[in-house]
């Protein structure tokens, strides 16, 4: 495939695609930006 063939692959997992590596590929972490919410709301207490 293209470069952008695996780009979509981690829409729902939040995945980071740029990292290498079966354990990066395979356990899904929140999207940067639902940790930032997070944080936010965290620091707004």
């Amino acid at each position: 495939g293209t470069w952008s063939s695996g780009l979509h692959a981690h829409d729902k997992t939040g995945a980071d695609v740029t990292a290498s590596g079966p354990l990066f590929q395979q356990r899904p972490y929140p999207a940067p930006g639902a940790v930032l919410r997070k944080q936010q709301k965290d620091r707004g207490k």
